[in-house]
């Protein structure tokens, strides 16, 4: 008996040691760790266009990083103002909420939310001019947060020549 009582006992200690740990509660869920904790227009935020002096599309990129600042997705809502010199105020709200939505404006290769706005009539010369852009996260379960920045058109590539290419003749 006496024997069978203490591995009961030893049984119980050593179980107790195993049980996993159950995570603090938050708003009747669990803590996840790993869910966004900071973001930020990330500089492949540009202006596009048909031709480099017509830019009409402005391509807002925002990442969102969590405690160990690696990309993830996020839920809650982004409202993006851009103002674009001369001309009114453009805001739009994003519902990260609607999966539909998140899937739609979440760009896997980049791991990055890419929200398009169009700008009409075109920048004509958005070379000088930056576009001023304000983004505004406010998450499902904290405080909202804010982050602003420039948007411009990208530096014309220089033309460099393929290795080993010298000539356009062909020797015989």
């Amino acid at each position: 008996m006496r024997t069978a009582l203490c591995s009961l006992v030893a049984i119980v200690v050593m179980c107790g040691g195993c049980a996993a740990t159950i995570p603090t509660l938050l708003d009747g869920g669990i803590a996840y760790p790993y869910g966004p904790k900071a973001f930020n227009i990330h500089p492949l935020s540009r202006l596009t266009g048909a031709q480099p002096s017509e830019l009409s599309t402005l391509w807002l990129c925002v990442e969102f990083t969590d405690i160990d600042h690696q990309t993830t997705r996020a839920t809650g809502t982004v409202l993006a103002r851009i103002r674009v010199p001369g001309r009114p105020e453009i805001e739009q709200s994003f519902d990260l909420n609607d999966l539909t939505l998140n899937n739609e404006l979440w760009d896997r290769p980049t791991r990055m939310y890419q929200l398009r706005f169009q700008i009409d009539p075109p920048l004509a010369d958005a070379r000088r001019a930056a576009v001023a852009v304000e983004v505004r996260w406010t998450p499902v379960n904290a405080a909202p947060a804010e982050e602003r920045g420039e948007v411009r058109a990208p530096e014309p590539r220089a033309s460099v020549p393929s290795a080993g290419h010298t000539s356009d003749r062909i020797s015989p």
